[in-house]
């Protein structure tokens, strides 16, 4: 029925449940069980081990109870005074009470002696890695286990040979495990006694790979044990290499595409894959079958920089008839707007002040400097410190403002009693000097002219 009865040579009786697979150790701390059905799955021990004696499992408590038996008894009184008896029955009561020790409840454990200091020790960390690099604690288990045990052979077949501490052999066969994919990655083991045990392989699997943990690094090394490799020689041909060595070169440059005479291509591979793609135009560009045409409406707020160097310039524009047709300008924010075509070819300055003394001069500004294109600027396109006023129906219009390169600045008259060393600038800032003997009148003045282009 799947148990053996093993008799030692006092004649002390032991059944247990041989329940199990056939494995295969792998030589990285897993294992492969399989069952007469072929089914098979890999277990990693080591982890398995470590976290069985973290949670105080089933490894955990038997190695508790090999040390035990072969181990001296410590007592703990209660009081902070411990006996200990040797295995011949020699007591010794010692007192513990000069060392101090906190469980910070996260494996870790804080030892502090009378001087008040301490030390923190990670149990369960110190234990588990020593396990896992077959260190001190593992080489005592192994030790305990080799010098208190029977041996258990397995014979690659799915039977297994049990040896007696006094020789005796038994020959059994194990298979007889069976499992059930549960279909949501788990997996459920039962043995003929109707014990069960599910495990969730996918979570497993996939905190480890999370944790970067032995799963993850051993799937970077299949990966980069194993992959092939290609390489994009730059060229559109593409170089492949197997894991064996081998090298294929392949020319990618093999796909073609015909115009649909609808403003849309289809491009074909060799394998006969097909993909038809349709160009869009808009904001002021229109598709006309399979060419683009400057033209159309404009869907956002547009603008077209130029410099110096790159210029914009139209050709081939039509004469009309002044003052039939409009003219083009641009306002103070650069945005283009038609005017009447009767506008003359010069204006007079907006008016200004002309300080004749340094406590007239506008804050921010310079005494015997103005800059007359500002000015201007101001108060055509709306921007000064005194506000713009129109009729109500044009109320949020503006002046245009012209550049000011595309002016020319005249002063036609100024009081030459009190105005001197009178200067203009191309770009429209005016100069002068004020004779501090001079009187001041009502004629102490000037005329601004702007000449358009």
């Amino acid at each position: 029925d799947g148990t053996f009865t093993h008799t030692a040579v006092d004649g002390t009786q032991l059944t247990f449940d041989a329940n199990t697979v056939s494995y295969t150790n792998n030589n990285d701390g897993s294992y492969t069980f399989t069952n007469d059905n072929g089914e098979s799955l890999t277990v990693d021990i080591i982890n398995e081990v470590a976290t069985d004696i973290q949670n105080q499992g089933d490894v955990y408590n038997e190695i508790i109870n090999l040390l035990e038996a072969n181990s001296d008894v410590l007592v703990d009184n209660g009081d902070g005074t411990f006996t200990h008896t040797a295995v011949d029955g020699t007591q010794l009561t010692f007192d513990a009470n000069t060392v101090s020790y906190t469980n910070n409840n996260d494996g870790t454990y804080t030892f502090t002696n009378d001087n008040g200091e301490s030390l923190t020790v990670d149990i369960i960390n110190e234990v588990a890695t020593d396990i896992q690099n077959q260190g001190d604690v593992y080489t005592e288990i192994i030790n305990l286990l080799e010098s208190n045990s029977d041996v258990l052979v397995d014979n690659g077949d799915g039977t297994f040979t049990h040896t007696a501490v006094d020789g005796t052999q038994l020959t059994f066969d194990a298979n007889t495990v069976s499992y059930t994919n549960n279909n949501d990655g788990t997996y459920t083991f039962t043995n003929d006694n109707g014990e069960s045990l599910t495990v969730d392989i996918i979570n497993e699997v996939a905190t480890d790979i999370q944790n970067q943990g032995d799963v993850y690094t051993e799937i970077i090394n299949l990966l980069e044990s194993n992959s092939d490799v290609l390489v994009d020689n730059g060229d559109g041909t593409f170089t492949h290499t197997t894991v064996d060595g081998t090298e294929v070169t392949f020319d990618t440059n093999t796909t073609t595409f015909i115009y649909n005479d609808n403003g849309t291509y289809t491009f074909t591979n060799e394998n006969g894959d097909t993909l038809t793609l349709e160009y869009l135009a808009n904001n002021g560009i229109t598709k006309n079958e399979d060419t683009f045409q400057l033209g159309g409406d404009l869907i956002q707020p547009t603008t077209i920089t130029t410099t110096a160097t790159n210029t914009l310039a139209i050709e081939g524009l039509q004469e009309g008839e002044s003052p039939g047709n409009d003219i083009v300008v641009m306002d103070a924010q650069g945005i283009l707007k038609k005017v009447k075509a009767a506008m003359p070819k010069f204006f007079y300055m907006p008016s200004i002040l002309v300080p004749t003394s340094p406590d007239q001069v506008p804050a921010g500004e310079t005494y015997g400097e103005i800059d007359l294109y500002q000015k201007y600027q101001e108060q055509f396109g709306g921007t000064g410190s005194v506000p713009l006023v129109t009729n109500s129906s044009n109320a949020g219009n503006t002046l245009p403002v012209l550049p000011a390169t595309e002016l020319n600045y005249y002063v036609t008259w100024y009081d030459t009693s009190v105005f001197s060393d009178v200067s203009i600038s191309d770009t429209g800032v005016l100069n002068y000097s004020v004779d501090g003997s001079s009187e001041v009148t009502e004629s102490s003045f000037m005329n601004i002219v702007f000449e358009v282009k």
